[in-house]
């Protein structure tokens, strides 16, 4: 990390964080600092807490992520800031099996976890300027003397700015094999001991984001370059734990038309669909009534709308999936079961998006015949979500049609520093490790209920689109 400069990077960094450590406002909790470390091949070294800034005198590259890791459960909330590539040769300080690898960390990490009752871990990714030599990680070059001209023409075009690349003919080139100047990529990561602190912590860094000279890049590369004033880029967050469970603001309810030809066009009944007073989890009441004695089974189309990860005001993407499930009255009265009038026959949930996460999809079949409950005694449809770790490895892996959170950090990931510079090696392969270590799936949380019910029909029974909102 020598390239970055201390007045021009590393200083506002670490004002930053220590400042947005220290208080938070607008939550009404209060932090307070209680040390700071560097990694160094010795292991981990304190750093005074008064200071602003970063002495590189101790610090070395030796990013041993594993041993802070260990230590996360002694703060209430730690912050780790690295260039996101652990170190893998076998040191002093390592308490890994030989090496630290994405594996030892991804193994730490899920310790961590089942250390603490409601844990929180993220990941933050910064741009800072860098201007100096590189290390590849054993990487090296290719022979082609016009390589560094290319490679600056072409990270040009995708980052803007200044890019200037050459190669390191010192004796330290196996190590460092070229000399960087342009955007790099570091990479806060934060475990808090309890989730909500996390986030409030996160919440405080975006808050002080402008005061310390860092721009807020949404997932946007190119917008660094135009932001010349600025010391620091911060991309947005990513909850790796426990994962973000959208509220569900509004449910949208379409009656699906009779397509059989032998079925009357007023032959189905009357379907409204209103918003309950109380709304957390959402709650809403699907009235039926029959437009004559004997009616087919109605079939809603509905849409349940989910706001997006945020922290306050601030975007976060979850990783995990969210997973929605109805959850039916297990026991009907076998009277209604026999004469068919039970309203409620079935509901089944979809994901609308393909990263499991935004608007849900849902199909409610129901009857409108003479039985059913009066709405005074309503059949209650619960919706619950779940978040699910099992699945996320296998979507970061899968690189033919990532969306949201995957290709967000499929974008950040390389797997050759060489030929881009600015982004984490292995980013992708280290966040598959850690979410394949976390089998367990959360408990399920309701989200929204359905109370289904007979009513008396209106005047003009009519087919009927409301949004509740």
């Amino acid at each position: 990390m020598h390239g970055f400069s201390i007045p021009g990077v590393m200083s506002p960094l670490a004002q930053w964080v220590k400042r947005s450590s220290i208080g938070a406002p607008t939550s009404g909790v209060e932090f307070s600092l209680a040390r700071i470390q560097a990694f160094s091949a010795e292991g981990l070294v304190d750093l005074p807490t008064q200071e602003d800034t970063i002495n590189y005198t101790v610090t070395h590259g030796d990013t041993n992520l594993d041993e802070i890791v260990g230590h996360a459960n002694d703060e209430s909330v730690t912050v780790i800031v690295t260039d996101g590539v652990p170190y893998t040769a076998a040191g002093k300080s390592s308490s890994c099996a030989g090496q630290v690898d994405v594996t030892c960390v991804a193994k730490r990490l899920r310790q961590f976890i089942d250390a603490n009752a409601h844990p929180g871990i993220w990941i933050m990714p910064l741009f800072g300027r860098y201007d100096g030599k590189f290390s590849g990680e054993g990487q090296q070059i290719p022979n082609d003397p016009e390589w560094a001209d290319k490679t600056a023409r072409r990270l040009k075009e995708t980052l803007g700015g200044d890019i200037r690349l050459r190669t390191n003919d010192a004796e330290d080139r196996a190590l460092n094999p070229f000399f960087y100047t342009g955007p790099r990529t570091l990479l806060v990561i934060v475990l808090a001991k309890d989730a909500s602190m996390g986030r409030i912590f996160l919440s405080s860094l975006y808050e002080r984001a402008n005061l310390y000279r860092v721009a807020l890049l949404g997932e946007n590369f190119t917008v660094f370059s135009e932001a010349t004033d600025k010391a620091l880029g911060a991309f947005t967050p990513v909850e790796l734990y426990p994962g973000y469970i959208p509220r569900v603001s509004l449910i949208h309810g379409q009656q699906r038309k009779h397509q059989a030809a032998d079925v009357p066009e007023d032959a189905g009944g009357f379907i409204a669909i209103k918003r309950m007073q109380d709304g957390n989890p959402f709650r809403a009441e699907v009235a039926c009534a029959a437009a004559r004695e004997s009616t087919p089974d109605e079939i809603i189309d509905l849409t349940f709308s989910t706001g997006t990860g945020d922290n306050g005001c601030h975007r976060i993407f979850s990783l995990p999936s969210v997973q929605y499930l109805p959850e039916l009255p297990t026991k009907i009265a076998e009277t209604e079961r026999q004469d068919g009038a039970a309203i409620v026959r079935s509901l089944t949930l979809s994901q609308a998006g393909a990263d499991q996460q935004g608007a849900m999809r849902g199909e409610l079949h129901i009857r409108c015949g003479g039985g059913g409950r009066p709405c005074d005694q309503p059949t209650t449809i619960r919706v619950v979500a779940k978040v699910a770790y099992s699945d996320a490895a296998e979507r970061l892996s899968d690189r033919k049609a990532p969306v949201g959170a995957v290709a967000y950090l499929q974008k950040l990931s390389t797997d050759s520093l060489i030929d881009e510079p600015f982004k984490v090696l292995a980013l992708d392969r280290m966040l598959i490790e850690v979410m394949r270590t976390i089998t367990q799936d959360a408990s399920a949380r309701d989200v929204a209920s359905l109370n289904v019910c007979r009513t008396d029909p209106p005047p003009r029974p009519a087919a009927a689109t409301t949004d509740t909102q």
